[in-house]
């Protein structure tokens, strides 16, 4: 699904409630329009200019941070979702957690990045609430989506990873979504 690169769905879902939007000391992720595997990822305090080619700048959110002892650590959730022909989704009801490795810190770049390519704990994590809300997302963005091909065959099914974040006030956010997501043992329930 070519509007899944992560500059067309931001323009797609820039101006929606459920995408991070700027605040006036916020941080912002540049990544890869293509995919990055958490690679090429660059956090910045401000905009520059003009951005990089090939790159798109998404505004950060601080979600409740997790604390342990005395450090405190980002989390997000990584989404499962199976995309057929005609844009009939399943989400899986298994989530899975990520939770950085690396204590956060406001005054530095330290543990913003939950990737599990770079440095992550996973758990699978299940919530009715979030998913009721997350699956309000997920109809908003795909109801925006125009059929990409006449593609008869709904049995074949597209497994895409979205990523969401929660804020303190349990607002969700869409980051992006992943066409072509890794997967390991923990995730043997999706």
């Amino acid at each position: 699904i070519p509007l899944f690169r992560k500059d067309t769905f931001s323009k797609l879902v820039s101006t929606k409630h459920y995408y991070p939007q700027p605040t006036q000391h916020c941080r912002y992720y540049m990544k890869p329009n293509d995919g990055s595997c958490g690679k090429g990822i660059y956090i910045v305090n401000a905009l520059p200019a003009i951005l990089p080619e090939g790159y798109t700048a998404c505004p950060e959110i601080i979600t409740p941070l997790i604390l342990n002892g005395v450090n405190k650590f980002k989390y997000d959730y990584r989404v499962w979702i199976g995309i057929n022909s005609n844009l009939t989704y399943f989400i899986c009801p298994t989530f899975i957690k990520r939770t950085s490795t690396i204590p956060f810190s406001f005054d530095t770049l330290d543990g913003s990045i939950t990737n599990t390519s770079l440095y992550s704990n996973q758990s699978n994590f299940q919530d009715a609430n979030l998913y009721d809300k997350i699956n309000l997302i997920v109809n908003d963005v795909l109801k925006h989506l125009q059929l990409q091909n006449n593609n008869k065959n709904n049995d074949l099914v597209m497994l895409t990873g979205w990523d969401f974040i929660e804020n303190e006030n349990n607002e969700i956010f869409v980051l992006e979504v992943n066409c072509n997501p890794g997967m390991n043992v923990q995730h043997v329930q999706v």
